[in-house]
């Protein structure tokens, strides 16, 4: 698992010295962060949209870079300071590093611990919030680092759906025996609620004021109520299984990325309204394009119609997520060049090297600390295999084969689910066939499990009806054998 390899790097990483929000010279530690940041959550905000309304400075150059010993997170923004994690060299868990944003100077650290080298993390009203592989969850002081309150999650073991914080609440995810979504206070630490869900891994929530949404393998997808965890709705598939991917919350419509059952629901009721299909990370959504990245092209499609408006290849090695920043998309690729394009246009504006290749997501894996790219964020991090296979008995060997949709239990083949994708979330039956329009058409009505050719294996996240599309794509971060460098862009 994760074998990616090369210097991994947060080009732009704050993308908060690409926007001009931060400032330059050297921080006072008694000034408290801004409340409006400019990154609070994987894909800057609680939706995963991956748009901010800040501007990009015209001609970004790289101002400086910090070189960590393992894999580093998706970066928070919050005023002057910058907040990743990063895994531990050689020995299981993750540090929270603060930075001065200007200068890269390392304000302070802590080491959060943890089975493996995973860690997510979120922000909101002066705490930065973290969650390790282990679910400790824990709030610390923005400015000074200081532990305000730590809670271990209850039921589960197995932790990789970075936290997203909002209607003051952090909600996350834990799996291990089936899954379970959490809603933590921010104030105390106190879990206010828990669901089920199947199955908890790899996806960080996407949250508004009136839902919580999260989506995991087999397009299994719920909208819980914020405050009291009431399930909304729920999409429930053909299958179920180990994994899951971040889903994307824009403009009422809930994207969900998975290989077998991806599409585009309505966020008040689960249904779905257009097929959605991508094999790259996941998508930037403003109020009329959704940006997608697909086989290392760059697409930017209509949202009330689906055509697309453009299309940007590069240098062929395109593979991090996209950004949107006042009307500026960003994105990087394996060689180390960052794009700024125009987003009407996809013509563009700027281009800079940042000196080493920026890693494509990966978020079907379990592991380290969520790897980052070119200021564009990854939500997961990936244990490398050998990790796994060295010691069979850890319960990381199990995670690795339910990481992938496979029931590990010997004699089982995988969980599987014998009902059929509702047209609505709580309903049974599958969706009429879909016409072109929103994002493409081309829809599917989903069969019950033996309609698929009597396979009795789709919890693997495998859907044998021909006229199913897979998707596959990631976000994520990657544990790494060589040093890290984190860099970030001036104007």
């Amino acid at each position: 698992m994760g074998q990616l390899r090369g210097t991994l790097l947060a080009a732009a990483v704050a993308l908060g010295s690409l926007l001009g929000i931060c400032a330059t010279n050297a921080l006072a530690s008694a000034t408290p962060p801004p409340s409006t940041p400019a990154a609070v959550a994987y894909q800057l905000n609680a939706g995963h949209t991956g748009v901010t309304a800040d501007s990009v400075a015209a001609s970004p150059t790289k101002r400086w870079s910090d070189v960590f010993p393992g894999g580093v997170s998706y970066p928070l923004i919050v005023g002057s300071r910058v907040y990743v994690t990063v895994a531990h060299a050689s020995t299981y868990g993750t540090t929270l590093y603060a930075l001065q944003a200007g200068t890269g100077a390392k304000l302070w650290s802590v080491n959060l611990g943890g089975t493996y080298y995973w860690s997510g993390l979120t922000y909101a009203a002066g705490r930065v919030f973290t969650v390790n592989y282990d679910g400790v969850m824990e709030a610390f002081d923005a400015v000074t680092g200081a532990t305000d309150w730590s809670t271990q999650l209850p039921d589960q073991y197995a932790f990789s759906s970075p936290p997203t914080a909002a209607n003051g609440y952090v909600y996350t995810g834990g799996a291990g025996e089936g899954g379970t979504a959490y809603a933590v206070d921010q104030a105390n630490g106190v879990v206010k609620w828990t669901a089920p869900v199947e199955n908890g891994d790899n996806s960080s929530p996407a949250v508004s004021a009136s839902g919580v949404y999260v989506s995991y393998a087999c397009g299994q997808s719920y909208d819980f109520d914020p405050s009291s965890g009431a399930q909304i709705w729920h999409r429930s598939t053909a299958c179920e299984g180990g994994g899951g991917k971040t889903p994307v919350l824009a403009d009422g419509f809930l994207f969900v990325r998975d290989l077998a059952y991806p599409g585009v629901l309505n966020a008040s009721t689960g249904a779905m309204v257009a097929q959605f299909t991508t094999s790259g990370p996941a998508p930037a959504v403003d109020s009329s394009q959704i940006y997608d990245l697909s086989d290392s092209t760059l697409t930017a499609r209509s949202l009330s119609s689906g055509a697309p408006a453009w299309s940007f290849t590069g240098d062929g090695t395109l593979d991090s997520a996209p950004l949107v920043a006042g009307g500026t998309v960003i994105i990087g690729g394996g060689s180390g060049e960052l794009y700024g394009l125009s987003s009407a246009t996809g013509a563009v504006s700027w281009s800079t090297n940042v000196g080493a290749g920026i890693p494509g997501p990966d978020e079907q894996d379990v592991s380290p600390a969520a790897r980052a790219g070119a200021g564009l964020a990854g939500d997961r991090p990936a244990l490398p295999r050998g990790l796994l296979e060295e010691d069979p008995r850890d319960p990381g060997a199990e995670r690795q084969d339910h990481e992938q949709g496979r029931d590990c239990r010997p004699g089982d083949e995988v969980v599987s689910r014998l009902v059929a994708e509702p047209a609505v979330g709580t309903a049974r039956g599958g969706p009429p066939d879909l016409e072109s329009g929103l994002l493409g058409g081309g829809g599917r009505r989903s069969q019950s499990h033996r309609d698929h050719d009597g396979d009795r294996s789709h919890g693997a996240g495998r859907d044998h009806n021909p006229r199913a599309r897979a998707a596959w794509l990631g976000v994520g971060r990657q544990v790494r054998d060589e040093p890290v460098e984190l860099s970030v862009g001036a104007g």
